[in-house]
């Protein structure tokens, strides 16, 4: 056969095998048989085919495969463990990433900075802190750790592993935050209720310019307890402008927002003068299709009383008494007070004599509502 016939040949069962290998559409046994195809052709030395067949593997979870392919390859480059890498990650199979990022630098193929991400992840699902350390020390020795998805990931680790101290020391030395790390950091010091400092984080990024965006969409599992937990410090220490605005950021973005996540807002409000917010928030609820519950009605009570909003109260009350929480001791005790403070006495006492149980809070608003 003359070298253009053999040319034409190599070229042919070339494009024939790509075809096969078609990420989106190859069956397990159309991969099978082009793997074969591959070793009898010799093409299997080829990493960008052996890269397309270990990607197959791994979209079939058929990693026995792919796992025998990877150890028969003379040269493995990045390319050839990323592909394995970044679906045992999404996979939560976290220790086999380890394994495999560890034989790959001891084959000496050196991590770019799309599987350093993926590992980091591996580190934070394991909460494996001296790996994670390790994997930072490598990021900055080789220099990876100057790229901003790498620091983004070293600091939803370290904050996952409740070392807030390095993950803010880490924010502190990127050259250009982004809304992902601040999200991370913001959510790292809610759940740990320390206010002060997610306090900081958003002046930094309304500082630095960074608009809250889908921003929240990539923090883990979109950490709404973690917002939530947010809200809850900001209205403990009576920083009620930053809570509303927390809160409207996560409905701006279509957050599921919960029924915690309302009544937070709500009692914020009530407590801090905000009557209408509150009554207004707590329509918006309903609206929305959250369900307030026995602690939400006592949150939102004293602002009815604060501006007498009788009719915003009454409503309260007839919602309570429809979903059967009414004879709870505490949204009664809210509505004892409520009425005496919207001056209508008589109805607090008829409510009061009907209360199954009082406690002393539900005493003390009746005797202050008879002496005003």
């Amino acid at each position: 056969m003359s070298r253009q016939a053999l040319r034409f040949f190599d070229n042919h069962h070339s494009t024939t095998i790509l075809n096969s290998l078609h990420t989106t559409t190859s069956s397990l046994s159309q991969t099978r048989q082009a793997h074969a195809q591959l070793l009898r052709t010799g093409l299997l030395l080829d990493t960008h085919f052996t890269t397309k067949l270990l990607s197959l593997y791994a979209n079939h979870h058929r990693f026995s495969d792919a796992n025998l392919l990877i150890n028969s390859i003379e040269n493995p480059d990045v390319f050839s463990f990323s592909t394995l890498i970044h679906t045992y990650s999404k996979l939560g199979r976290f220790s086999d990433v380890l394994l495999l990022f560890s034989r790959m630098i001891s084959l000496g193929v050196s991590p770019d900075t799309r599987v350093i991400p993926s590992v980091v992840k591996a580190c934070s699902g394991l909460n494996d802190l001296r790996g994670g350390k390790q994997v930072h020390g490598f990021c900055i020795t080789s220099g990876l750790c100057q790229d901003s998805f790498v620091q983004s990931s070293l600091i939803h680790f370290y904050v996952k592993c409740s070392q807030l101290r390095y993950a803010h020391k880490l924010f502190d030395s990127m050259s250009q935050p982004d809304v992902v790390s601040c999200s991370a950091l913001v959510s790292g010091y809610a759940r740990q209720g320390h206010v002060r400092e997610a306090k900081m984080v958003f002046g930094k990024m309304e500082e630095l310019g960074i608009e809250p965006n889908p921003v929240f969409d990539e923090m883990p599992q979109r950490d709404l307890g973690a917002c939530n937990a947010l809200i809850s410090g900001f209205a403990r220490n009576g920083l009620t402008n930053e809570a509303l605005k927390a809160f409207n950021q996560l409905r701006d973005q279509d957050s599921e927002l919960n029924v915690v996540s309302w009544t937070s807002i709500i009692s914020c409000c009530s407590q801090h003068g905000k009557d209408i917010d509150a009554l207004n928030l707590f329509r918006q609820m309903q609206d929305s299709g959250v369900k307030p519950n026995s602690v939400t009605i006592p949150c939102l009570l004293p602002a009815c009383g604060n501006i007498a909003a009788l009719m915003h109260g009454k409503s309260a009350h007839a919602f309570s008494i429809r979903t059967c929480i009414s004879n709870n001791v505490y949204v009664g005790t809210a509505l004892v007070d409520m009425y005496a403070n919207c001056g209508r006495i008589k109805l607090a006492r008829v409510f009061f004599d009907r209360m199954p149980v009082r406690n002393i809070a539900c005493w003390n608003a009746i005797m202050g509502g008879l002496r005003n």
